[in-house]
């Protein structure tokens, strides 16, 4: 209600304002029985603001201060020369910062070597040039015929234990020797090596006689023996229609198993027999 009569005396000079604010109580010279609130003083003021926008900054800053607002504690907006319009919060002193080192990049670590792949303990038995081989694995708990892809089978297995209470022959894979049975597996894997690329002996050998390509797994087991009678492998075609792959096995452990100069060198003698006998190659055979 107080801005709503000060509002409308808006074009009241200068002195009928400060007196009518002098009525109402406004400015630190008001009597100490008036009434009037807080709340009437701050609208009073901004009353005398809006009346006043339009005057000079001159008239408005005389008015300031007869009405003890410059310094009063509150910053009046309207009066130019107030203090207490000056007043910038303090701010705490910042502490100096500490420098900080740099920090050297980690270097990336060096990446693990590649793990060495893993030896084959097999190996040597695939080398169709080796003649003795000596295998670091246990025997296979099972026997596997090398495939036919080739045209040539290799079928099996004959052990001839030659040592006293000896098989001769068993036909068991289960009854060898874990010798025996090692280079058996081993001589089985040599025959698959070869066949990989069959000799052009052996093709010519299976297409001009009566002999289809058969061979049977043989193995002399000397391991458990008195003696070492190991002395080479070899190939027997004990009949026409089938010859014996012979593989040898020494007192040492050690595998005689053929090679590939030596089936080389049975398909040149079994031609030859195949020639003379009308395809029968029956008894040909080559040792080292």
């Amino acid at each position: 209600m107080l801005q709503s009569r000060l509002i409308g005396r808006r074009f009241l000079g200068p002195v009928a304002l400060a007196a009518t604010l002098a009525v109402v109580g406004c400015g630190g010279t008001s009597s100490s029985g008036d009434q009037s609130s807080l709340e009437e003083v701050a609208d009073a003021k901004f009353a005398t603001a809006r009346l006043h926008g339009s005057k000079a900054d001159s008239d408005l800053d005389a008015m300031c201060e007869r009405n003890g607002w410059l310094g009063d504690g509150e910053c009046d907006t309207f009066c130019t020369a107030d203090p207490d319009c000056d007043v910038v919060d303090e701010v705490d002193e910042v502490d100096e910062v500490d420098e900080v080192d740099e920090v050297d990049e980690e270097p990336e670590p060096e990446p693990e070597p590649e793990p060495e792949p893993a030896v084959d303990p097999w190996a040597p038995a695939k080398d169709v040039t080796l003649q003795v081989v000596r295998i670091d694995a246990p025997p296979p708990p099972r026997y596997t015929r090398p495939g036919r892809e080739s045209g040539f089978n290799l079928g099996g297995t004959e052990f001839w234990q030659k040592w006293s209470g000896g098989k001769n022959p068993t036909y068991s894979y289960g009854e060898g020797s874990d010798a025996g049975r090692r280079c058996m597996a081993a001589s089985a894997l040599r025959f698959e090596a070869i066949m990989a690329e069959a000799p052009e002996a052996l093709v010519a050998l299976k297409d001009s006689s009566k002999w289809g390509g058969s061979f049977f797994n043989w193995n002399d087991d000397y391991s458990l023996a008195d003696y070492d009678g190991a002395r080479g492998p070899a190939l027997w075609a004990w009949r026409t229609s089938l010859v014996k792959w012979i593989s040898q096995t020494g007192l040492d452990g050690a595998c005689h198993l053929p090679t590939l100069s030596l089936v080389e060198a049975a398909a040149a003698t079994c031609g030859q027999r195949s020639l003379a006998r009308e395809g029968e190659i029956q008894g040909c055979q080559a040792r080292p």
